[in-house]
């Protein structure tokens, strides 16, 4: 397939009417391209974490400049869905993005 019709088939299985394009690399790669893309310097986020995928964006969101607020759980565990709630309560008027990886 020509470069020109992946993009306009990437434009319509997304739904996009913006620019596609395919681009490989690994999970850290989208987490990267995921905040660089929706968050800017200062911008707060709240990172729920539960192991390696979400210690990278804390550590992508810290080196990027943003004020990430961190709710964690011990290997093995999960954070109650209570939890998550009330913290996004207290947070809702501060939050600009919010990263959750499942």
């Amino acid at each position: 397939m020509a470069p020109a019709a992946t993009h306009s088939a990437l434009a319509e299985l997304f739904n996009c009417s913006g620019k596609t394009f395919p681009l490989a690399g690994t999970g850290t790669t989208a987490l990267e391209m995921a905040i660089a893309n929706c968050t800017k310097r200062g911008d707060n986020v709240f990172v729920v974490s539960h192991g390696c995928f979400e210690n990278r964006s804390i550590e992508i969101c810290t080196r990027k400049g943003l004020n990430t607020d961190v709710l964690s759980a011990q290997w093995g565990k999960t954070i109650p869905v209570g939890d998550i709630n009330k913290k996004l309560r207290y947070l809702e008027s501060q939050i600009s993005q919010l990263f959750y990886w499942v």
